[in-house]
């Protein structure tokens, strides 16, 4: 079935919105939906307290650093007092439940002297009920925390306000209402995700929520995040050995909540604005303010000026705001890959030789493949060829079957006819894996790396600069290599011709 330019509107096009809108996920189980902000899974966001969110806004888009400040520690008489009684009892019982604790106190009963090692179970006891109730966000530690800020001098309030005039701030900090070992394990966990997911896939996941939106259904409150700036958490340790992070913009330009806009739009019929954002920043006040407007109509919605630091995954955003049908519906790849086919017209002479493994060697398809810089067999062979032919395909295989090697020979093959070739990977690894392989065969002065956990302007800048005065290469010499080589290819498939021609009465080949 050819699928004519008729056809367009009424299955490609619908076709491919399909496809675009499985890359947003609409769910309440997605945080760009429903930031959960006092529940147990609050271990993957930080919330900051006593800060202008639009000075905190200016300052990391300037590209300066915000270092994260804890509560100051109470003296030990306090610390009990913050702790409450509730704590107290889920201490006793996570001391009778915990069998390593139970173990340590057997063995320091006969101790009449200070037992180390039993003072050391104690605290690490201490620590996991304190961090399980600070999660909660509704205990009465949590609200002892309240107290202690506010003698101190700190707004607890999650709800933040504007000053007349947000330059960036001067003091360098954002507070968070956490004592300074809770704060150091939850900005470390934050910190070693968003490493994994940028080694993993190259992807930051790290973000800072400007404002929430709270929104309803089915008589259940969620919150969504309203802007989002991508950072990094940098960690470093002090004198005495502790550790400090530190909150940095990166490059990239803050963001509006795409997804939400998409929900809001489906199932209530909402045209929710995003905001007019640049490199620089935008202002917040004034979208907060929009968007309270578009849900004023609707009860219980409402905009909340938070600030919170969480893990959020865009992997597939970009796909979704790339696959516009009314950017790609003229693409040849894009027909091909929805309707299966093309119409001869569109599909060529040359696309329409496929390469057989058994037939590699044949001067027709074995001209196609004019170098190999990795080691190919038959199959492998047989995809290279195709694929210089001008055919579109998906080479599938289990791990190790040679695909990152094909796919080099690919590109070797490419850049010898004077092509240009584009290659993405969701995983990082397979990235450095084809990088790899053409610069140990002398390409790397042709392969342009922009990995997005590193990758800046400049670099890309630097290193184009750096290509446009490599001297021209000089074509190798290989005529007899050449020469030799097909005599030889030759007499081996002579030889395996030779083997299979069946003789005798039963027609049985020598193989």
């Amino acid at each position: 079935m050819a699928f004519t330019s008729k056809d367009v509107n009424s299955y490609l096009l619908p076709t491919l919105e399909g496809f675009r809108n499985k890359l947003l996920d609409l769910t309440s189980r997605n945080n760009l939906l429903n930031l959960s902000l006092t529940s147990s899974r609050s271990a993957r966001l930080m919330r900051f307290v006593a800060c202008d969110p639009q000075a905190v806004l200016n300052t990391l888009c300037s590209g300066s650093t915000l270092e994260l400040k804890p509560l100051p520690d109470p003296p030990e008489e306090e610390e009990k007092k913050l702790e409450g009684d509730d704590f107290k009892a889920a201490l006793d019982r996570a001391r009778e439940q915990d069998p390593l604790y139970q173990q340590v106190l057997a063995d320091s009963s006969g101790d009449k002297n200070f037992s180390p090692a039993l003072a050391q179970a104690e605290d690490r006891l201490r620590s996991k009920v304190r961090e399980e109730f600070e999660q909660g966000g509704k205990s009465s530690a949590t609200k002892n925390l309240v107290k202690w800020a506010e003698k101190q001098g700190i707004n607890p309030s999650y709800d933040l306000s504007f000053s007349k005039t947000s330059p960036p701030s001067k003091n360098g900090t954002l507070q968070v209402l956490l004592l300074a070992q809770r704060l150091e394990r939850l900005a470390e966990g934050l910190r070693k995700n968003a490493r994994s997911s940028i080694e993993e896939t190259g992807n930051n996941i790290l973000y800072l929520a400007f404002g929430c939106l709270e929104w309803s259904e089915k008589n259940k409150s969620f919150f969504a995040p309203l802007i989002l700036l991508p950072v990094e958490l940098i960690k470093s340790s002090t004198r005495g050995g502790a550790k400090s992070f530190s909150l940095r913009g990166t490059e990239d330009a803050p963001v509006g909540n795409i997804t939400l806009k998409e929900r809001l739009r489906r199932d209530f019929l909402i045209d929710f604005p995003l905001p007019n954002l640049t490199e620089d920043g935008g202002d917040l006040k004034a979208y907060f303010e929009q968007v309270a407007s578009t849900v004023a109509e609707v009860e219980g919605w409402a905009v909340r000026p938070n600030l919170n630091l969480a893990l959020l995954n865009f992997s597939g955003l970009g796909l979704y705001e790339d696959l516009d049908p009314q950017i790609v519906q003229s693409s040849v790849l894009v027909k091909q890959l929805l309707a299966a086919e093309l119409t001869a017209e569109e599909q060529g002479h040359e696309a329409e030789i496929v390469a057989e493994d058994v037939h590699v060697d044949q001067p027709s398809i074995a001209q196609k493949v004019p170098i190999l810089i990795t080691q190919a067999d038959a199959s492998q062979f047989a995809s290279i060829a195709d694929v210089m032919g001008g055919r579109s395909m998906v080479i599938e295989g289990p791990p190790g079957t040679g695909k990152s090697q094909t796919i080099t020979n690919i590109i070797a093959n490419a850049l010898y006819a004077g092509k240009r070739v584009l290659f993405v990977a969701e995983k990082k690894v397979a990235l450095d894996v084809v990088y790899t392989r053409l610069a140990e065969a002398g390409l790397k002065p042709y392969c342009l790396r922009i990995a997005s956990d590193k990758t800046n302007k400049r670099e890309v800048y630097d290193e184009l600069g750096e290509r446009l005065l490599l001297p021209r290469p000089s074509h190798p010499r290989r005529d007899a290599a050449l020469g030799e080589f097909n005599q030889l290819r030759d007499q081996l498939n002579t030889f395996s011709q030779l083997l299979n021609q069946s003789h005798g009465a039963e027609e049985e080949s020598h193989q």
